[in-house]
Protein backbone atom coordinates (compact mmCIF):
# COMPACT_ATOMS: atom_id res chain seq x y z
CA UNK A 1 0.00 0.00 0.00
CA UNK A 2 2.65 2.33 0.63
CA UNK A 3 4.42 1.81 -2.06
CA UNK A 4 1.25 2.11 -4.51
CA UNK A 5 1.00 5.87 -2.59
CA UNK A 6 4.40 6.69 -3.32
CA UNK A 7 3.88 5.91 -7.13
CA UNK A 8 0.60 8.01 -6.90
CA UNK A 9 2.57 10.33 -5.52
CA UNK A 10 5.50 10.72 -8.06
CA UNK A 11 2.46 10.66 -10.61
CA UNK A 12 0.37 13.20 -9.29
CA UNK A 13 3.65 15.41 -8.94
CA UNK A 14 4.36 14.73 -12.88
CA UNK A 15 0.93 16.06 -13.53
CA UNK A 16 1.19 18.73 -11.93
CA UNK A 17 4.40 19.69 -13.10
CA UNK A 18 3.33 19.50 -16.63
CA UNK A 19 0.18 21.47 -16.09
CA UNK A 20 2.41 24.22 -14.73
CA UNK A 21 4.67 23.56 -18.00
CA UNK A 22 1.85 24.09 -20.28
CA UNK A 23 0.64 27.06 -18.80
CA UNK A 24 3.88 28.94 -19.11
CA UNK A 25 3.89 28.00 -22.37
CA UNK A 26 0.55 29.33 -22.89
CA UNK A 27 1.42 33.04 -21.48
CA UNK A 28 4.24 33.08 -23.74
CA UNK A 29 2.56 31.85 -26.84
CA UNK A 30 -0.91 34.56 -25.90
CA UNK A 31 1.49 37.48 -26.93
CA UNK A 32 2.27 35.26 -30.00
CA UNK A 33 -1.37 34.53 -30.98
CA UNK A 34 -2.17 38.31 -29.94
CA UNK A 35 0.58 39.04 -33.28
CA UNK A 36 -1.14 36.37 -35.81
CA UNK A 37 -4.25 38.00 -35.43
CA UNK A 38 -3.21 41.05 -36.10
CA UNK A 39 -1.97 40.45 -39.59
CA UNK A 40 -5.02 39.46 -40.24
CA UNK A 41 -4.88 35.91 -41.01
CA UNK A 42 -6.24 34.42 -38.00
CA UNK A 43 -8.86 34.95 -35.56
CA UNK A 44 -8.01 34.94 -31.65
CA UNK A 45 -9.60 36.39 -28.64
CA UNK A 46 -8.47 36.43 -24.77
CA UNK A 47 -10.05 33.71 -22.40
CA UNK A 48 -8.44 31.41 -19.89
CA UNK A 49 -8.24 28.46 -21.56
CA UNK A 50 -4.71 26.64 -20.92
CA UNK A 51 -3.44 25.84 -24.12
CA UNK A 52 -2.09 22.32 -24.92
CA UNK A 53 1.25 21.55 -26.47
CA UNK A 54 -0.48 20.51 -29.16
CA UNK A 55 -2.44 24.09 -29.78
CA UNK A 56 0.78 25.72 -29.02
CA UNK A 57 2.62 23.43 -31.95
CA UNK A 58 -0.42 24.46 -33.83
CA UNK A 59 -0.34 27.86 -32.91
CA UNK A 60 3.62 27.96 -33.66
CA UNK A 61 3.22 26.89 -36.78
CA UNK A 62 0.48 29.50 -38.18
CA UNK A 63 3.05 32.12 -36.80
CA UNK A 64 5.28 30.91 -39.19
CA UNK A 65 3.25 30.43 -42.02
CA UNK A 66 1.85 34.06 -41.33
CA UNK A 67 5.40 35.50 -40.75
CA UNK A 68 6.49 34.02 -43.77
CA UNK A 69 3.81 35.34 -45.90
CA UNK A 70 4.88 38.65 -44.67
CA UNK A 71 8.44 37.95 -45.29
CA UNK A 72 7.85 37.26 -48.86
CA UNK A 73 5.66 40.40 -49.48
CA UNK A 74 8.25 42.64 -47.52
CA UNK A 75 10.96 40.64 -49.77
CA UNK A 76 9.19 41.24 -53.31
CA UNK A 77 8.54 44.98 -52.63
CA UNK A 78 12.11 45.39 -51.91
CA UNK A 79 13.44 43.37 -54.78
CA UNK A 80 11.05 45.50 -57.13
CA UNK A 81 12.83 48.22 -56.68
CA UNK A 82 16.40 46.99 -57.99
CA UNK A 83 16.57 47.56 -61.67
CA UNK A 84 17.55 44.49 -63.85
CA UNK A 85 20.41 45.34 -65.93
CA UNK A 86 21.52 42.90 -68.48
CA UNK A 87 25.35 43.77 -68.53
CA UNK A 88 25.91 43.32 -64.33
CA UNK A 89 23.25 40.55 -63.78
CA UNK A 90 23.05 37.86 -66.84
CA UNK A 91 25.39 34.75 -65.88
CA UNK A 92 25.24 35.20 -61.98
CA UNK A 93 23.14 32.91 -59.00
CA UNK A 94 20.65 34.90 -57.39
CA UNK A 95 17.60 33.98 -54.56
CA UNK A 96 14.30 33.15 -56.69
CA UNK A 97 10.94 32.90 -55.53
CA UNK A 98 9.75 29.35 -56.94
CA UNK A 99 5.95 29.70 -56.26
CA UNK A 100 5.35 25.91 -56.27
CA UNK A 101 6.98 25.48 -53.17
CA UNK A 102 7.05 29.07 -51.95
CA UNK A 103 10.34 28.93 -50.88
CA UNK A 104 13.93 30.67 -52.31
CA UNK A 105 16.47 28.84 -54.04
CA UNK A 106 19.65 29.77 -55.54
CA UNK A 107 18.99 30.20 -59.72
CA UNK A 108 21.27 30.83 -62.48
CA UNK A 109 20.28 34.03 -64.07
CA UNK A 110 20.47 33.65 -67.86
CA UNK A 111 18.75 36.25 -69.89
CA UNK A 112 17.17 39.62 -69.14
CA UNK A 113 14.32 41.85 -70.36
CA UNK A 114 15.57 45.26 -69.17
CA UNK A 115 12.15 46.52 -70.77
CA UNK A 116 9.75 44.10 -68.73
CA UNK A 117 12.30 44.21 -65.90
CA UNK A 118 11.98 40.13 -65.82
CA UNK A 119 14.91 37.49 -66.74
CA UNK A 120 14.87 33.85 -67.54
CA UNK A 121 16.55 31.88 -64.58
CA UNK A 122 17.73 28.37 -64.32
CA UNK A 123 16.99 26.69 -61.10
CA UNK A 124 20.35 25.59 -59.48
CA UNK A 125 19.92 21.80 -59.67
CA UNK A 126 17.13 21.13 -62.02
CA UNK A 127 16.38 21.49 -65.54
CA UNK A 128 14.07 24.12 -65.25
CA UNK A 129 13.54 27.52 -66.53
CA UNK A 130 11.34 30.04 -65.74
CA UNK A 131 10.96 33.88 -66.23
CA UNK A 132 10.09 36.10 -63.35
CA UNK A 133 9.16 39.51 -62.32
CA UNK A 134 12.20 41.62 -60.77
CA UNK A 135 9.91 41.29 -57.84
CA UNK A 136 10.59 37.48 -57.30
CA UNK A 137 14.32 37.75 -57.64
CA UNK A 138 16.22 38.64 -55.09
CA UNK A 139 20.49 40.30 -56.86
CA UNK A 140 22.84 39.03 -54.44
CA UNK A 141 25.88 41.47 -53.37
CA UNK A 142 29.46 39.99 -54.83
CA UNK A 143 32.01 38.13 -52.69
CA UNK A 144 35.40 39.81 -52.22
CA UNK A 145 37.78 36.90 -52.64
CA UNK A 146 39.65 38.44 -49.85
CA UNK A 147 37.09 37.54 -48.04
CA UNK A 148 36.53 34.07 -48.54
CA UNK A 149 39.88 32.41 -47.12
CA UNK A 150 40.22 28.99 -45.95
CA UNK A 151 38.28 28.20 -42.78
CA UNK A 152 35.38 31.28 -42.99
CA UNK A 153 32.28 29.95 -42.37
CA UNK A 154 29.92 30.60 -44.94
CA UNK A 155 26.54 29.87 -46.53
CA UNK A 156 27.01 27.62 -50.07
CA UNK A 157 24.25 26.75 -52.48
CA UNK A 158 24.05 22.91 -52.79
CA UNK A 159 24.58 22.20 -56.62
CA UNK A 160 22.26 18.89 -56.96
CA UNK A 161 19.31 20.96 -55.12
CA UNK A 162 19.57 24.55 -55.28
CA UNK A 163 19.22 25.28 -51.59
CA UNK A 164 21.60 27.24 -49.09
CA UNK A 165 23.53 24.95 -45.94
CA UNK A 166 26.50 26.44 -43.90
CA UNK A 167 29.93 25.33 -45.15
CA UNK A 168 33.55 25.60 -44.57
CA UNK A 169 35.51 26.77 -47.11
CA UNK A 170 38.26 24.58 -47.80
CA UNK A 171 40.12 26.43 -50.24
CA UNK A 172 40.49 28.29 -53.85
CA UNK A 173 40.99 26.61 -56.68
CA UNK A 174 44.47 27.21 -58.44
CA UNK A 175 44.72 29.04 -61.87
CA UNK A 176 45.71 25.48 -63.44
CA UNK A 177 42.48 23.48 -61.32
CA UNK A 178 40.02 26.43 -62.41
CA UNK A 179 41.15 25.97 -66.03
CA UNK A 180 40.46 22.29 -65.91
CA UNK A 181 37.10 22.51 -64.46
CA UNK A 182 36.09 25.57 -66.88
CA UNK A 183 36.43 22.69 -69.74
CA UNK A 184 32.91 21.46 -68.02
CA UNK A 185 31.44 25.23 -66.58
CA UNK A 186 31.24 28.17 -69.36
CA UNK A 187 31.52 30.26 -66.39
CA UNK A 188 35.19 30.40 -66.52
CA UNK A 189 35.63 34.09 -65.34
CA UNK A 190 34.10 32.68 -61.82
CA UNK A 191 36.78 32.03 -59.51
CA UNK A 192 36.64 28.60 -57.89
CA UNK A 193 36.09 26.90 -54.27
CA UNK A 194 36.07 23.77 -52.95
CA UNK A 195 33.58 23.69 -49.36
CA UNK A 196 32.69 21.15 -46.94
CA UNK A 197 28.77 21.14 -46.34
CA UNK A 198 28.88 20.81 -42.12
CA UNK A 199 25.14 19.07 -42.45
CA UNK A 200 26.68 16.08 -44.59
CA UNK A 201 30.16 16.53 -44.66
CA UNK A 202 30.61 16.13 -48.34
CA UNK A 203 33.16 18.51 -50.56
CA UNK A 204 32.09 19.90 -53.64
CA UNK A 205 33.75 22.58 -55.80
CA UNK A 206 31.65 25.54 -56.59
CA UNK A 207 31.89 28.88 -58.40
CA UNK A 208 32.20 31.97 -56.06
CA UNK A 209 29.12 33.41 -56.85
CA UNK A 210 27.40 30.34 -54.58
CA UNK A 211 28.93 31.27 -51.60
CA UNK A 212 27.43 34.09 -49.05
CA UNK A 213 30.07 34.67 -46.42
CA UNK A 214 28.13 35.51 -43.13
CA UNK A 215 28.42 38.42 -40.90
CA UNK A 216 30.35 36.85 -38.42
CA UNK A 217 32.92 34.57 -39.68
CA UNK A 218 34.93 32.17 -38.13
CA UNK A 219 37.64 29.56 -38.12
CA UNK A 220 36.35 26.35 -38.50
CA UNK A 221 37.94 24.08 -36.18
Amino acid sequence: MIEHRKKLVLLEKKVAEKKQEEEELGKNFFGVAATISSVGTHSVTSSSKEYSVEELEKLRDALKQSLMIQQNKLKFLINSSTTLNKETHCDHVCEAFFETEKTWFAALIQEVDEAAQEAEVAWIGYNIQERLPMSKITILAENNPDELYDGAICNAAYPTDGMWYEAVIERRLTDEEAENFAVTDLRSSQLRFVVRYKSFGQKMTVPMDYIRVTKDQQVAN
